[in-house]
């Protein structure tokens, strides 16, 4: 059984779909039955002849995502500019961990208005 969502997220938009077992059929790459195939994504000069099958076969496998290292600036959520930070100094950053049970929410609201003062100079 597989779990899929739809729609923009809630429990209500998930589903299930009893998948049947696979085989080793359903594993099998095709082989290209077209005289042209598609060697890149799009327009006429990514079109080959199909002379030759395991070249064919080669030249439509995908390459793998390669990992780049975080650099510059990172966007992250929806937009705007509270959801840019930059890589360096997010690898650099130490950030606390608060415990989420016992903590008084009063207490640290009274340390942030402190620091909020602090920082206005007031």
């Amino acid at each position: 059984m597989v779990l899929y969502s739809s729609g923009r997220g809630g429990s209500g938009n998930m589903s299930a779909k009893q998948y049947p077992p696979m085989t080793a059929a359903d594993l099998a790459t095709p082989t290209l039955k077209t005289p042209y195939y598609s060697t890149g994504r799009g327009g006429s000069g990514n079109m080959a002849r199909n002379n030759d099958a395991a070249e064919a076969r080669l030249r439509q496998d995908l390459d793998e995502i390669s990992f780049r290292p975080l650099t510059g600036l990172i966007h992250s959520g929806r937009g705007g500019a509270g959801n840019v930070v930059n890589a360096e100094d997010l690898a650099l950053a130490e950030l606390p961990v608060l415990p989420s049970h016992g903590a008084s929410p009063r207490r640290h609201s009274t340390e942030m208005l402190e620091k909020a003062k602090a920082f206005l100079r007031l």
